[in-house]
């Protein structure tokens, strides 16, 4: 079925948060009459899931989400894709905020990539004669990149070439999700799209008449899109450490900043189990175990924590965080 073929799953347990925030913001829309064409008596009608209470305001334990998507693959495909296009919106929202705050969890991975092990340190012996090992890992990935047949595919979907006078940046910019307000109203979005995949939204700043993007002519902007695809590397390194072995006596002494496990397997086929550290963590944790192998930043690393990972670290009287300046 059409309306089928986007839907959460409840079972895969990795936006569940996300996705039961969003279903309590669905149904506060269709509350305050925000979801279009549809008053409350009307869903409840549809669906025989009943949100109101004898007062006539939202229960206080409203349907599951569960609940809510069987009860929609009952209904006529078109209903069913209003109703979930209203849903996926404001998931995507909820997601989109989460990630802008750092906060977004995505669950246990199993990572992907290439892996390479570059070296391993002993951490502790247990009295059953298991080991606790930290192993530094190269990762190796492919540097996506868009092809200019690629980007002409979004642009004859409604995008325009554009090149940013100021950076000379090149990119295709499209329509995209409106951004809910709390009052709600929308803003509109632009999304734009750059040769090495990423994608970036703008919200009012693009429309505005300062602003620096501009569209231009094909002939231009092939030139500005070979020239940035020329310029992206095949592929990207970067390392990080993975504590393996028997976790749990020790689990206090692994810190705090990640507490998620993760499973890989390397180049040579080894599987590895275990809970990644970041680089700003690991000297304090050789010093829990102490263990004397101190770890000397490179540049690559420092820009990994701070710009990748988030954290903020002092060198000398200086400071280095991430920060976004004009939503970028």
């Amino acid at each position: 079925q059409a309306g089928s073929q986007n839907i959460f799953r409840p079972e895969d347990n990795l936006e569940s948060i996300y996705a039961n925030a969003a279903l309590q913001d669905f149904f506060e829309g269709l509350y305050q009459n925000f979801i279009a064409d549809c008053s409350v008596e009307q869903f409840e009608q549809l669906t025989g899931l009943y949100l109101l209470s004898e007062t006539g305001s939202l229960k206080a334990e409203l349907p599951n989400l569960k609940q809510f998507l069987n009860r929609l693959l009952g209904l006529p495909i078109a209903q069913q894709n209003r109703f979930f296009k209203a849903f996926e919106r404001r998931l995507e929202n909820r997601i989109e905020t989460a990630i802008e705050a750092g906060t977004y969890e995505r669950g246990v991975e199993m990572l992907t990539g290439e892996f390479r092990i570059l070296s391993q340190q002993p951490l502790y012996q247990h009295p059953n004669g298991s080991e606790t090992i930290c192993y530094q890992i190269e990762r190796r990935d492919p540097n996506p990149r868009l092809s200019i047949d690629q980007a002409l595919e979004l642009a004859n979907n409604g995008g325009q070439l554009v090149v940013n006078e100021r950076s000379n940046n090149v990119a295709i910019a499209q329509p995209t999700s409106s951004l809910f307000n709390s009052d709600g109203t929308s803003t509109a979005r632009i999304q734009l799209t750059f040769p090495d995949g990423n994608k970036q939204k703008l919200a009012q700043s693009y429309y505005q008449h300062q602003s620096t993007w501009r569209q231009v002519t094909f002939d231009y902007w092939q030139v500005k899109w070979s020239e940035a695809l020329a310029e992206i590397p095949t592929h990207r390194y970067s390392t990080f450490y993975l504590v393996t072995g028997l976790l749990l006596p020790i689990w206090d002494r692994l810190g705090e900043g990640n507490i998620k496990v993760y499973r890989l397997v390397t180049q040579c086929g080894q599987a590895l189990l275990g809970r990644v550290i970041y680089h700003s963590e690991i000297n304090s944790i050789y010093r829990n175990f102490q263990v004397d192998s101190e770890q000397d930043l490179t540049s690559e690393q420092l820009y990994q924590i701070v710009a990748e990972e988030g954290n903020t670290i002092n060198l000398n009287r200086w400071q280095l965080k991430r920060s976004r300046i004009a939503n970028n």
